[in-house]
């Protein structure tokens, strides 16, 4: 046999391993999490993208070995007994692919117990990540690129100054659907443990049917988001391919850039939607509990009607994009960052059509009997202190996040439908809230967790004051630790970097809504307080953390999937 002759027959030999290697894989991935990929031509393309990648590496070290092997063993494979090597090395690449992945949907719920509510009510949480509250009520509060949501604050109570409890989803979601604070769920900046009943397994306990739509592919099962939720719809192209080894081959950049073209990460609002609508029209003797959270807003912004005239400014917006994502700290120009400015605005006026859809078919079908909430995770950086996106710091246009509620005509509230108000509130208090309103109640079962947020309805009903206690946010993310404590107008927040001395900054809201003219040097007096009176709520957040630490070296993947870990 000739150099040529054996150079084509490694050639021929690695194209067909690629070719059975990519395909048995994809066997054991849509085995164990097929559910997750939806059926689009994006989707596809994408997968066509890992095959050619891994087919095309194989095949070069078929090249490789065209040369080193020595040319008298190659007619040995070609031998008859090599096609049930082959056999057995696909189902060995199928089964490991399926063992690798299946842990990411865990075993189904046992039955509920029987309801014993009084009142039981039917809960609706939306969630709308990445979404700022000065872009969604606009200058003059009137929700200007959301109708559908003017709609739906007419009749509910708009909290015109909530914060989020972190910067960016999954500490932010875990203190949203807990009531603990991300330093009492310290795992919560990779997953959520455990250990820590969520608002689903609470109503679940009651009786409840808990079902959720989510298209954040941060949020998945094995990352514990889905603890008491009897259904958890989740879809993402991007994720499903990330599971693949070929894809993982890719530069951050190239990754990031596929997630620009081909719109992929998440399943996007119409297919959400529908989703929500078969759960809400479908009857059931429990009552429900639905969780709907929206990724649209989040970029790569792929899903907006239009770029704008903005988008000639920037030929390459796309990689620019790209870069910057893959780059965590990177800045865009003032081009750019206009134009993904506009993009952004525009997820929101494209969405809205979508909310309206949900936010209608659930008065329709619960009326005023049912609870209703919109609100988003974490707001977005566009350079108002030097950053773009989130995840980075802890800045007002990250933690200022919208937080509208309609409550069933059974609460009776001092507060008219369509108020704004104006006294601060967390995150952190929508399960003791929701838990009080659909009368599950706030004592610890037998976990013996003990909620941290605080319930707003003894305010909204009239029986106490507005609340007055200091609102926290911490991270720790992308190298450093931030924590933010505020009381009143007071804004202190303290940064740990990873390679640097720390630095604090102090902000007077009430004269410096945007926290750009830090206090801390002539204000040292205010600093001081802060830090004195948030010592000891941050020494109680830490001690109730679970003793039993808990470690999920797995749930990595999805943030790389992402882009939020390299």
């Amino acid at each position: 046999m000739t150099t040529r002759q054996g150079q084509s027959a490694a050639l021929t030999w690695a194209l067909t391993v690629g070719l059975v290697f990519f395909m048995a894989d994809l066997v054991g991935a849509w085995c164990a999490i097929g559910a997750l990929f939806p059926p689009s031509l994006p989707g596809f393309a994408l997968i066509a993208v890992v095959a050619a990648l891994e087919i095309t590496l194989i095949a070069l070290v078929g090249l490789a070995l065209g040369w080193i092997i020595p040319q008298r063993l190659w007619p040995r494979l070609r031998h008859r007994g090599s096609a049930l090597a082959l056999f057995l090395f696909a189902v060995s690449v199928a089964v490991g692919g399926y063992l690798a992945r299946h842990d990411r949907t865990p075993p189904p719920l046992p039955p509920p117990p029987p309801l014993t509510l009084a009142s039981p009510t039917d809960t609706l949480i939306v969630l709308i990540d990445t979404l700022r509250a000065d872009t969604t009520y606009g200058p003059a509060r009137d929700f200007p690129l959301a109708p559908a949501l003017r709609r739906f604050a007419e009749h509910a109570l708009i909290f015109d100054d909530a914060e989020s409890a972190a910067g960016w989803t999954i500490p932010s979601v875990a203190t949203l659907l807990t009531g603990l604070h991300p330093e009492t769920l310290y795992s919560a900046r990779r997953f959520l443990p455990e250990w820590a009943p969520t608002l689903a397994e609470r109503l679940r306990a009651a009786g409840y049917r808990t079902e959720a739509v989510v298209d954040n592919a941060l949020l998945e099962r094995r990352n514990g988001f889905a603890q008491g939720f009897d259904t958890w719809h989740q879809r993402s192209a991007y994720r499903f391919a990330f599971s693949l080894p070929g894809f993982r081959l890719l530069p951050m950049v190239a990754r990031e850039w596929l997630r620009e073209v081909l719109p992929t990460t998440s399943e996007g609002a119409p297919g959400v939607t529908d989703a929500a609508l078969t759960i809400i029209n479908t009857p059931h003797e429990r009552p429900l509990f639905l969780y709907v959270h929206y990724m649209d807003v989040h970029q790569p912004f792929a899903h907006t009607d239009t770029e704008g005239p903005e988008a000639n400014t920037v030929p390459y917006a796309s990689w620019v994009a790209a870069s910057l994502r893959a780059n965590p700290g990177t800045t865009p120009s003032a081009e750019a960052n206009a134009l993904f400015r506009h993009r952004y605005e525009g997820e929101l006026h494209t969405l809205d059509n979508q909310l309206g859809r949900l936010l209608e078919a659930w008065a329709v079908r619960f009326g005023s009997r049912g609870i209703a909430l919109v609100t988003a995770d974490h707001g977005e950086e566009f350079m108002e202190h030097g950053g773009f996106g989130h995840g980075q710091s802890l800045y007002r246009e990250l933690v200022h996040v919208p937080l509208l509620l309609q409550l069933p005509d059974r609460i009776r509230t001092a507060i008219a439908p369509g108020t704004h108000l104006t006294a601060p509130v967390g995150l952190v208090d929508i399960t003791p809230t929701l838990l009080e309103a659909t009368g599950v109640g706030l004592e610890p079962g037998a976990d013996g967790v003990r909620i941290q947020g605080l319930s707003l309805l003894p305010w909204l009903r009239g029986e106490t004051a507005a609340p007055t206690r200091g609102v926290f946010a911490s991270q720790s993310h992308f190298g450093k630790r931030i924590y933010r404590y505020r009381e009143g107008d007071w804004v202190h927040i303290t940064t740990f970097p990873r390679k640097s001395e720390p630095f604090d900054a102090l902000f007077d809201l009430s004269a410096d809504p945007g926290e750009l003219h830090d206090h801390r040097v002539q204000r040292a007096d205010v600093v001081s307080d802060l830090m004195t009176r948030s010592e000891p709520l941050m020494r109680l957040q830490e001690a109730e953390r679970d003793p039993r630490p808990v470690t999920n070296g797995e749930s990595l993947d999805g943030l790389k999937a992402l882009g939020y870990v390299q």
